[in-house]
C-alpha cells in the first residue's frame, strides 16, 4: 500500500505560510507530511446559489498555494447550506451533513484516504468523523483546547462533541489536565492518551544569554486575554521592580483587553508601545526568546504551553504557573512552577531565577525539549499511533 495517506483538519484557520494562532498545526503537519502522504482540507460553506456557480465551475475545491511546500496536499473545500429558518438546523448539525459531501470531493481530488487527523473536537473532529464514516476509515482526534470546557456549555456543543468523541479511535489530549478534563464526561466514549505538541526546535535554536544585564529582560507570548493571567504578571512585575530590579518587559500577542493593559503598564513603568509587541512571525517570536533572560507564564489555564517550551528550546528558564500544561515539562533545573494568581510568589519566583541564570546552560536545556518534544520524536510517536490505529482496523 506504500505510506499512509493522512487527511488532516482543523478547527483554528492556519495562516499563510503557517503563520498565525494555530502555527502549531502548520508544523505538525509539516513534519509528518516528511513521513506519509498528507493532505490538509480546510472546510467553508457558501449559499446554495454561489455554491451551484462554484461546483459547475470546479471552484469548489481550490487549491491552497501559501500553506506547505510540496510535501502537503492542500485544498480549499466549500459545500453549500440553505439558511437555519428554512432548515431548522444548527451549524453544527450541517456541518455533520457536509461531511459526506466533502469525502467524495477529497477522494476525488487526492484519492484514498487510510486515516483521518483532526486537530480540536469542534467543528474539525465532527467534520473529521462524518468523512471517517462515508469513507469507512478511522479517525484521530488530536485536542489543544484550554479549556475544554469551551464545548461542552451547550446542550448542542456536548451532543456534537459526544458524536466525534464516539467516533474516534483516539483522542490525543496535548497535556495531562486537558486529557482528565475529556475524561470527566466522554470517558467512555474513546481512549484518552496524553500526547505533548511538536516544538520546531530547528527553529528555536539554543542561543546565548545575552550579555547585558543592567535590566531583567521578561517576555511571554499570549492572547491578550483574561485565562492568560497578565493582570498577576504585571503585578508581579511591579513587586520586582520595588524589590529595586530593573525590568524591560516584552508582551507578544493580541487581544481583547489591549486598551485595558495600558495603563496597568504606565502604573509599572512600563512604556505600552514597547512591552506590546502585537502579532509577530515564528521567526520574530524566536528572536524575542533570544533577547529575553526569562520567560514567564502566568495563564489560568494552558493546555500545553508550547512558548513555554519554545523559549526553554532557545535556552532561556521558564516561570510559569501550574496551569495545566507546562508543569509537565518545567522543573528546577529549568525554571520555577508557581500557583496561578499569585503575584507575590510570581514575582519571588521571578527573582530566584533571575540570581541564578548562569545555572541555566542554553545547550542543555535545547537539548532536554528536542529529545521530548522535537520533530523526530514527535513524528515517531505519532507514526506509531497511526500504525497501531490503521492496524487495528484492518484487523477488525
Amino acid at each position: 500500500m506504500g505510506r499512509l495517506r493522512v487527511l488532516y483538519l482543523s478547527s483554528w484557520p492556519i495562516g499563510a505560510h503557517g503563520e498565525g494562532a494555530a502555527s502549531f498545526v502548520y508544523e505538525q503537519v509539516a513534519a509528518l507530511g516528511k513521513v506519509v502522504d498528507a493532505c490538509y482540507v480546510q472546510h467553508g460553506f457558501s449559499d446554495a446559489l454561489s455554491w451551484v456557480r462554484k461546483r459547475a465551475s470546479g471552484r469548489d475545491v481550490q487549491p491552497i498555494s501559501d500553506l506547505w511546500p510540496h510535501d502537503v496536499r492542500a485544498a480549499c473545500i466549500t459545500t453549500p447550506r440553505l439558511p437555519p429558518r428554512f432548515t431548522g438546523r444548527d451549524l453544527l448539525t450541517d456541518v455533520w451533513k457536509a461531511g459526506a459531501t466533502v469525502a467524495g470531493r477529497v477522494v476525488q481530488s487526492t484519492g484514498r484516504i487510510d486515516l483521518i487527523h483532526a486537530h480540536v473536537v469542534l467543528p474539525a473532529g465532527l467534520l473529521g468523523a462524518a468523512i471517517a464514516k462515508a469513507l469507512g476509515v478511522p479517525l484521530i482526534v488530536q485536542e489543544h483546547s484550554a479549556p475544554f470546557s469551551m464545548h461542552t456549555d451547550t446542550a448542542v456543543k456536548r451532543k456534537a462533541v459526544a458524536l466525534a468523541l464516539g467516533s474516534a479511535r483516539c483522542v490525543c489530549a496535548v497535556g495531562q489536565m486537558l486529557a482528565q478534563e475529556v475524561n470527566t464526561e466522554f470517558k467512555a466514549l474513546a481512549p484518552v492518551v496524553v500526547f505533548p505538541n511538536l516544538v520546531r526546535t530547528t527553529l528555536f535554536k539554543a542561543e546565548p544569554m545575552p550579555v547585558d544585564r543592567t535590566a531583567l529582560r521578561l517576555v511571554t507570548v499570549s492572547s491578550l486575554e483574561r485565562r492568560k493571567g497578565l493582570d498577576i504578571l504585571l503585578q508581579a512585575v511591579r513587586l520586582v521592580q520595588d524589590s529595586g530590579q530593573a525590568v524591560q518587559l516584552r508582551i507578544v500577542g493580541t487581544g481583547s483587553l489591549r486598551a485595558s493593559l495600558e495603563p496597568q503598564l504606565i502604573r509599572c513603568g512600563q512604556d505600552p508601545a514597547t512591552v506590546l509587541a502585537g502579532q509577530l512571525t515564528r521567526q520574530q517570536v524566536a528572536h524575542e526568546f533570544e533577547n529575553a533572560h526569562v520567560y514567564v507564564c502566568s495563564s489560568r489555564a494552558e493546555s500545553f504551553g508550547i512558548a513555554a517550551a519554545e523559549a526553554l528550546s532557545v535556552g532561556r528558564p521558564v516561570v510559569t504557573t501550574r496551569c495545566g500544561g507546562p508543569e509537565s515539562f518545567v522543573g528546577e533545573t529549568c525554571g520555577e512552577v508557581v500557583a496561578p494568581d499569585d503575584p507575590r510568589e510570581m514575582a519571588a519566583a521571578i527573582l530566584r531565577t533571575w540570581n541564578r541564570l548562569d545555572d541555566f546552560e542554553p545547550i542543555c536545556l535545547h537539548a532536554m525539549i528536542d529529545a521530548r518534544f522535537g520533530s523526530d520524536a514527535f513524528c515517531d510517536r505519532m507514526l506509531a499511533l497511526y500504525d497501531q490505529t490503521v492496524g487495528a482496523r484492518a484487523a477488525a
